[in-house]
């Protein structure tokens, strides 16, 4: 039995408007830079000629605007889950005691579950999830079976992608890329 490569790329959403490294609002639109970069990304996508099969993004408004402007230049229309809208990066510092740890690890669990479901479903095919950071995180970081001491380390850029093969349901390569160097 031939053994089926997917392709998933993990696109983290354009920039949004920040004061003093934290977002201006709780869900807030791209800014100037942030639909620049979104229509960079699309530009990318457009021009590697790939089969891209489905197009994947959070409810957040960040994230389904990126996914918005690539669908476009793509001509696919995005998928919208809110399972992998943002959680906070809490989780990561494994403080259990309190009660934002448990919230957001359910939230973290219910993503790479509709990850994991996802793959299952389209084996063979090319996905593109435009997401959050934090989720990247927490996705790759259970790929590769890191802790979430370990995944606190990751950091991702905006607009930035990483590549992710599967052979069958087994994570086979990962290659990272930021807007400018896709392909």
């Amino acid at each position: 039995m031939e053994e089926k490569i997917t392709t998933i790329y993990l696109v983290r959403h354009a920039s949004i408007e920040l004061k003093d490294g934290e977002a201006v609002e709780q869900n807030p639109p791209l800014n100037k830079k942030g639909l620049k970069q979104a229509y960079e990304l699309a530009k990318q996508f457009q021009k590697s000629n790939l089969d891209i099969n489905i197009l994947i993004t959070s409810s957040m408004k960040r994230a389904t605007e990126t996914a918005g402007i690539i669908g476009k230049l793509i001509r696919k229309k995005p998928l919208i889950f809110s399972e992998f809208n943002e959680f906070s990066r809490s989780i990561f510092e494994r403080r259990f005691w309190k009660k934002k740890f448990w919230i957001n690890y359910l939230r973290y669990r219910r993503s790479y579950k509709k990850f994991d479901e996802l793959l299952k479903k389209n084996m063979g095919k090319t996905i593109i999830f435009v997401i959050h950071g934090n989720v990247i995180r927490g996705l790759m970081g259970r790929k590769l079976g890191l802790s979430f001491g370990q995944i606190k380390h990751f950091s991702y850029n905006n607009a930035h992608i990483s590549r992710l093969t599967f052979k069958d349901k087994k994570l086979n390569t990962i290659s990272y890329f930021n807007s400018e160097t896709l392909f």
